[in-house]
């Protein structure tokens, strides 16, 4: 790794499959015409900022650890939400995120950085099971469980109560 930086810019480039600049180091082409300011892997910073970021995934590991993971299906629609609160714009359209945007690469990306702070988003056993009982539940269900089940123990209570 350090005699990669040590080495002539054209040479490490050529090697990625890039043009690189001759005669001068690659630390030097990466810091000062690049831009970098780490040594680390190079590319886009994440879309939504580190603090934003950093956030979610503490949220996240936080419910796991509650035993109430956030789906699969959840995050696309968690980080849709969040990069149209934040105003931020999709870098392969140019527009502002909306309730229609692809955001594959964004739930992508985030997987991975995610996955890099430890903080794996893995569906357990029985969550799903747990999903459809939630969804499951209507304003009918609710009721009937209380005719069923609710008024049947107090009415045994009032019973308990009279003897």
């Amino acid at each position: 790794m350090k005699s990669t930086w040590c080495k002539d810019d054209k040479v490490v480039m050529r090697a990625r499959g890039q043009n690189g600049i001759s005669g001068v180091p690659h630390w030097r082409a990466e810091s000062e015409m690049r831009g970098r300011k780490e040594l680390t892997r190079a590319g886009a910073p994440s879309l939504l900022g580190r603090t934003a970021e950093n956030l979610l995934t503490s949220e996240i590991a936080r419910r796991q650890r509650a035993a109430v993971p956030i789906s699969k299906e959840d995050l696309p629609e968690l980080l849709r939400t969040t990069a149209i609160q934040l105003k931020a714009t999709n870098r392969i359209t140019g527009r502002m995120y909306n309730e229609d945007t692809n955001v594959s690469t964004l739930v992508n990306g985030f997987k991975r950085r995610a996955a890099e702070k430890g903080v794996p988003l893995v569906v357990k056993k029985g969550t799903r099971l747990a999903k459809q009982r939630a969804d499951g539940v209507t304003v009918e269900n609710i009721v009937e469980y209380r005719d069923k089940v609710v008024r049947q123990a107090q009415g045994h209570r009032r019973s308990i109560q009279k003897q």
